[in-house]
């Protein structure tokens, strides 16, 4: 049994964070002790807090033979139920740890999210060449590709009349269900940041023509990135639609407005120092370099992963990462099939009658209106909606994820 006052709690399992902010205040608040006691409870199964006097003393005891990763808040009530964020953590921390890395000749130049998920060994090639795809003929030509290589899940829709639309409103969802790594990446990154295992900068980049008509990338300052930001914030608005939507639904009138007047913006009315700046496009990167040192990392391995993770670390760090790689690529596929089954759940598990009326005279073959599941499309897919009302959905997706999937 061990007994510590608060100042011996924050200096034995507090952050740097909560140390100086104890240091500051001389108090520990709510939010700090609860964490504080989770991660004593990683070391010991009972924790238990007795007042003595004016002061509260922290009793320890059954201490255990190997400390247990501290409960992740991110599985929990009311939490993100994603099992494989602590992966991601392990993943990018091996790799930054790692020589090959560090022996990089671009290290710390500023890149997109989809860049670093490729570099970071969490997507494939194929999967972030799908990712740049953004075109419907680009999208056309893939399916086309991937049809010859034998995948059945575009031959599950069998409405010829909009065939390649269904095929790739079927593509646009699994493109959607994956571009959520680079999101979950960004938050495993800022994560560390926080917990100062590495610096992470945010740098706006554009492609402009130049005095003499020439193309050049250049770095935009943080006053014309918040007018940009401004300007097509209210375009939205005006047109009515999302970023969804001018990602996915290109042939939407409100979409291809939208469109033209915010390239028609970037063209002709940016400015910078009262100078004109053509922009064609502009795009967020992030520069990113290790911050911590060996103990700082291990102690971080150690919160989130238990001892055997730092043990793996300083002996067999191949060993952690292929172990965690394993884990990741197979609840990724759990993930992906979940959201798929969610979004047939969407639809199939309405309580309007009326709209459940149209999806049942739609599937007998009929003539039906616009229902709101496909009033932002201006064509009614009926192959694709056929098959989303069906269990093939799901396999549909499920084999095109074992073609974009990391190999092991």
């Amino acid at each position: 049994m061990e007994r510590l006052t608060g100042k011996e709690l924050v200096e034995r399992f507090g952050t740097e964070k909560q140390w100086y902010s104890f240091k500051r205040s001389g108090k520990i608040t709510s939010n700090t002790r609860d964490a504080l006691i989770k991660q004593a409870e990683t070391e010991f199964e009972s924790v238990e807090i007795v007042k003595e006097g004016r002061s509260n003393i922290y009793v320890l005891d059954n201490k255990r033979d190997k400390i247990i990763p501290k409960q992740d808040a991110r599985i929990g009530k009311n939490k993100s139920t994603i099992t494989y964020t602590k992966n991601l953590d392990l993943l990018v921390v091996l790799a930054l740890e790692s020589a090959s890395w560090n022996e990089k000749k671009d290290i710390g130049n500023p890149q997109t999210m989809r860049k670093w998920l490729l570099d970071f060994k969490l997507i494939s090639p194929k999967m972030f060449k799908l990712f740049g795809l953004r075109t419907f003929d680009a999208k056309l030509e893939e399916i086309e590709r991937l049809k010859e290589d034998g995948v059945n899940s575009f031959n599950l829709m069998t409405n010829p009349e909009t065939e390649n639309s269904d095929n790739v409103k079927l593509l646009n969802d699994f493109i959607q269900y994956s571009n959520e790594l680079m999101g979950q990446l960004e938050a495993t990154l800022e994560r560390l940041d926080k917990n100062n295992i590495i610096n992470l900068l945010p740098v706006y980049k554009a492609k402009i023509v130049d005095a003499d008509g020439k193309f050049q990338v250049t770095e935009l300052p943080p006053n014309v990135v918040a007018e940009l930001s401004d300007k097509k914030r209210k375009l939205l608005e005006k047109y009515d639609v999302t970023e969804f939507d001018i990602n996915f639904l290109h042939n939407k009138k409100e979409v291809i407005e939208f469109k033209q007047e915010w390239k028609e913006y970037l063209a002709n009315d940016v400015k910078y120092k009262k100078k004109h700046l053509p922009i064609i496009f502009y795009w967020k990167a992030w520069a990113m370099f290790m911050k911590s040192t060996t103990k700082r990392t291990k102690s971080y391995l150690l919160k989130v992963a238990g001892q055997e993770a730092v043990e793996l670390f300083e002996e067999a760090r191949e060993e952690l990462f292929a172990n965690n790689k394993v884990e990741y690529v197979s609840e990724r596929a759990k993930r992906l099939e979940k959201l798929a089954d969610r979004k047939r759940d969407k639809y199939l598990g309405r309580d309007d009658r009326e709209e459940k009326d149209e999806l049942e005279t739609m599937l007998k073959g009929k003539t039906v209106a616009l229902s709101h599941m496909n009033k932002r499309e201006e064509n009614f897919n009926k192959g694709y909606y056929e098959l989303l009302f069906s269990k093939n959905y799901i396999s549909a997706v499920t084999e095109l994820e074992e073609q974009y999937k990391l190999t092991i």
